[in-house]
């Protein structure tokens, strides 16, 4: 059982008489009342909450309800995703997601929040959560602990459980273990490992947006891993041997893309979790070289394709998180896009726009129009024309129902045949190649490939395609 009480302080962006939340459907409100306990109407319906006020707030004034709540959290039922669980309260331990809305949500994924959390459990159990806590209040057979996050991010997320508490021993890193009985051998290889792509990142990205960082082991009845501000969530079966680095490395990635720098908009999406698959890509690709890369960026290709015609990047919001779809979209084609745009700019200009994302845009949010800007700068070029063919429209690289998408770096260990056809602004090449590095010929593939310069123009065109 979740009884919780929760005080939300508000400033609105224009004169507004209600609010609506998203709430935990299998979670029942009991009352609601605005700063000076004045009872509120409120209308619960399925995941929708909706909070009128007493008077219209006015633009820009600050305002205080506290919503009280209870309810079990035991199945995935009531879940805003279907058949998945993202929260659960129970005596063997307990997880509260930010994705399960365990607490009302305005604007969810979208607007940024600071958190003050008190959280109280059974004595033997450790709370695992964002930001600064407070020593244990400890009274008879139970234990509270205060978390706050001072910085506007996404800090909704808590464990809570029997833990075995492991500071890591790497060298450079500020990193907490929380493993579970059984898998305390874990957490001298998973802590080494964090701290080498946290080193990788910090160099590539920028400094780490906070200077503690959890390790926690969750449940495998949920996602395989969840980030948030200061704390990383592995579920039991992503600790291995050997480590499992890329799942590691994608969850650590979120520090920067979604706990720093987030999309503005649910369209934006790709800049959160398409950055994050790239940016695990990349750990790979440093970690294990140039041939796990590619081994990764075409499992990467081959899922960008599988549902290409759902809809383009720039109407992620369309999608639902965590389905099929959405990860083809949003995770895969969203890691192609970053490929792409690597190759097209360079790898120093590539960097110094992510550098740029997470200086100018921290502890706020980004749209894909500012990121274009952003690479349009470092990259010293127009960008327009890229960002329309990969993120506004459903365009996949291949141009057949047996080709697959190939990424650039990928392309140069392939067998090639180049056309060029040249015209006045741009160049267009096209690839016809068989692969062969795995072994035998196999079908012809064909891929339609931008370059950025032609043999007349030193500077970089815009590309055409074919």
């Amino acid at each position: 059982m979740l009884a919780a009480k929760v005080r939300i302080e508000v400033v609105p962006k224009a004169d507004t008489s209600s609010l609506l939340f998203e709430l935990n459907s299998t979670l029942k409100v009991k009352s609601a009342v605005d700063a000076a306990g004045k009872n509120l109407n409120y209308r619960q319906e399925g995941l929708n909450l909706q909070v009128e006020f007493l008077s219209p707030l006015p633009a820009a004034k600050p305002a205080t309800i506290t919503v009280e709540y209870e309810g079990t959290l035991a199945t995935a039922d009531g879940s805003p995703v279907e058949n998945l669980k993202l929260a659960y309260v129970g005596p063997e331990g307990s997880y509260l997601l930010y994705p399960a809305r365990w607490f009302p949500v305005n604007g969810y994924g979208v607007n940024r929040f600071a958190a003050a959390m008190r959280i109280t459990v059974p004595s033997d159990d450790t709370v695992i959560a964002s930001g600064t806590v407070s020593a244990p209040e400890r009274e008879p057979g139970k234990v509270t602990y205060t978390y706050r996050f001072e910085q506007r991010s996404f800090p909704g997320t808590v464990l809570a459980g029997n833990y075995i508490v492991q500071p890591s021993t790497a060298v450079g890193a500020d990193i907490t273990l929380y493993l579970k009985k059984g898998h305390e051998q874990y957490a001298g290889s998973y802590g080494e490992t964090a701290a080498k792509i946290l080193e990788f990142y910090s160099l590539k990205f920028g400094s780490l947006p906070n200077r503690h960082l959890a390790l926690a082991e969750l449940d495998d009845s949920t996602v395989g891993g969840y980030s948030a501000p200061g704390l990383v969530a592995l579920a039991s079966r992503g600790f291995s041997a050997p480590v499992n680095y890329r799942l590691l490395a994608h969850e650590l990635s979120h520090q920067w893309w979604r706990c720093m720098v987030s999309p503005a908009t649910p369209d934006d999406a790709f800049l959160d979790e398409g950055l994050a698959t790239y940016s695990a890509a990349m750990d790979v690709q440093e970690m294990a070289g140039e041939n796990a890369f590619e081994d990764v960026m075409h499992e990467v290709e081959v899922g960008a394709l599988t549902h290409e015609d759902m809809a383009p990047i720039s109407q992620a919001g369309r999608l639902h998180e965590f389905t099929p779809e959405y990860e083809s979209i949003v995770f895969q084609k969203g890691a192609m896009v970053f490929h792409m745009l690597r190759w097209v700019i360079g790898d120093d200009a590539f960097f110094q726009t992510l550098q740029a994302m997470a200086k100018e845009h921290a502890w706020g949010s980004i749209s894909t129009d500012e990121f274009q800007k952003l690479a349009e700068k470092s990259g010293k070029q127009e960008l327009t024309y890229f960002f329309a063919q990969w993120v506004s429209s459903t365009a996949c690289p291949n141009s057949s129902a047996r080709g697959r998408c190939i990424g650039p770096r990928t392309a140069t260990r392939w067998w090639a045949r180049f056309n060029r056809i040249w015209t006045s602004s741009a160049c267009r090449w096209k690839f016809a190649f068989s692969r062969n590095r795995r072994g035998p010929s196999q079908s012809v593939w064909r891929w339609w490939v931008p370059r950025r310069t032609s043999p007349s123009t030193p500077g970089r065109a815009p590309c055409a395609w074919l």
